[in-house]
């Protein structure tokens, strides 16, 4: 049933025969003796990702169905799709798709896996809950499994700065180790201030390369694009910008887009970054870690344009060092955005504060700054104001 929905979705995809041949650099002699395979087998770009678009599109389609027929048979029941994983093609999830399709439905997405560590949690979520403030889905939290005191003041935090309308523990989570108990007494009230994220700042999610290449996200602790997401976020909160979202208009809410690995794209996809560009945004690059901006038919002319220094009312910037370890890329990133003009005001305050790096900072809508001292020390702050701010280990602290 599989090879004959993979062969229906490719005669939608092509034209005839001779076209698939030719994207696919093969010589099959009929649609029918197309089989499945398994995705680094491909020879072509191209065959590789049209099997990965069918594979987690035919998975996103069968969960919306599902949304679809529970709305319809419970009309005024909250309703939240639960998706695990942390984006990588074989677990089949699309956190964009699932986060448009549940918005249409008027529900949400309920996360099955936060860890224990706040920089994991908070490169596996981010996908999710960017696309659903994007798209106006709801969301939540569950964790994975194991929970220390430290696990649980950091989802306590994640849900605070992401507006997240449930926040689940195992009771495990809490009462199987001997200070969760008393942290979650302590803080728990920080609940009542939870709101979204203000964020001027989005890493391009990068979909057509993690289709393409392994290394990209598939191995979690070993993904590439994790690494340095990871190392970023101690300097700065910002979003994941999916190359749905950017079809769907993304762009405009961000100021400055960072491709921080992968270097291939869809056409479309790098057309509308070009337009985007063009109207005033700062895009940042690192060409070491895979070359110029390329399509998946390795047309590079947009890039070109763009070293050329052809980008119109706005700029690009080539980052010209390494990325992986990301410390010296970090602060960079932190020194050009203390100088790009139209950031948010509160924003150029969060990146002049003083703080260890296991620090982490959030701007909620509501006014508030959020901070977690994800360390086994007390952590000291010093904010841009002046004010000094003393953080106990592991625990959160919202201004």
């Amino acid at each position: 049933m599989a090879r004959e929905n993979f062969r229906q979705y490719l005669r939608r995809q092509y034209p005839d025969l001779a076209s698939l041949n030719k994207a696919w650099e093969t010589n099959h002699q009929s649609f029918d003796e197309i089989q499945t395979f398994l995705p680094d087998t491909a020879v072509s770009r191209r065959k590789r990702i049209d099997f990965s678009n069918w594979y987690m599109n035919a998975m996103s389609e069968w969960c919306e169905k599902w949304a679809i027929w529970s709305r319809a048979a419970l009309p005024n029941t909250q309703i939240h799709q639960s998706s695990g994983g942390w984006g990588a093609v074989p677990i089949g999830t699309d956190y964009s798709y699932q986060a448009r399709s549940m918005a249409r439905v008027k529900g949400g997405i309920r996360l099955t896996n936060e860890s224990d560590d706040f920089a994991d949690n908070f490169t596996i979520t981010r996908m999710a809950s960017s696309a659903a403030r994007f798209y106006g889905a709801e969301l939540g939290y569950e964790p994975g499994g194991y929970g220390s005191m430290r696990g649980v003041m950091a989802r306590l935090y994640n849900a605070v700065t992401t507006g997240a309308v449930h926040l689940f523990y195992y009771m495990s989570n809490i009462a199987a180790n001997d200070q969760a108990i008393d942290a979650w007494r302590k803080h728990a009230h920080l609940l009542d201030l939870r709101a979204k994220p203000v964020i001027d700042v989005a890493a391009f999610y990068p979909d057509t390369a993690i289709k393409l290449d392994d290394e990209v996200t598939r191995y979690r602790w070993a993904s590439t694009f994790f690494t340095v997401a990871r190392t970023l976020r101690e300097q700065l909160d910002f979003d994941y910008a999916s190359e749905q979202m950017i079809a769907d208009g993304a762009l405009p809410r961000y100021k400055v887009l960072l491709l921080l690995w992968g270097g291939v794209t869809e056409k479309s996809t790098l057309e509308q970054i070009d337009k985007w560009v063009r109207a005033g945004g700062v895009l940042v690059y690192c060409p070491r870690n895979r070359g110029n901006l390329l399509t998946v038919e390795g047309d590079a002319t947009i890039s070109n344009r763009w070293l050329a220094g052809d980008t119109g009312n706005g700029k690009v910037i080539a980052y010209g060092g390494e990325v992986i370890p990301g410390r010296a890329y970090s602060e960079f990133i932190r020194d050009l955005l203390l100088k790009t003009p139209n950031l948010n005001p509160r924003t150029l305050a969060a990146l002049k504060m003083q703080k260890p790096d296991t620090v982490y900072w959030s701007l909620l809508d509501n006014g508030k700054l959020a901070l977690l001292n994800f360390s086994a020390r007390t952590a000291v702050v010093r904010l841009a104001s002046g004010k000094t701010i003393s953080i106990p280990p592991h625990e959160p602290h919202v201004e």
